[in-house]
């Protein structure tokens, strides 16, 4: 699974100009090139819904894991993935 992010930053040098990239791309009509442009879900509901193409994939079932497990074991999980390959 990977999940796109964008974000506008509290200090950006062009506020209006960052809001203004933020409103196109989660307008509807951006988002809707997204689901065939890189076959993922938009962000918004589509007035059309999702092309009929996306009732046949194959949906994997996500992996989320709680950030402050990963940071607690990341250290060990990376040592044990090098000792596998020594």
């Amino acid at each position: 699974m990977q999940i796109e992010v964008a974000a506008q930053l509290k200090n950006a040098p062009n506020p209006d100009g960052a809001q203004q990239f933020m409103d196109f791309i989660t307008s509807k009509k951006f988002q809707s090139a997204i689901p065939t442009g890189n076959w993922m879900y938009p962000v918004v509901e589509l007035p059309d819904g999702l092309p009929a193409a996306f009732d046949e994939l194959f949906i994997p079932r996500g992996l989320i894991i709680d950030p402050q497990k990963i940071h607690t074991n990341k250290s060990n999980w990376v040592d044990e993935f090098i000792r596998a390959f020594e």
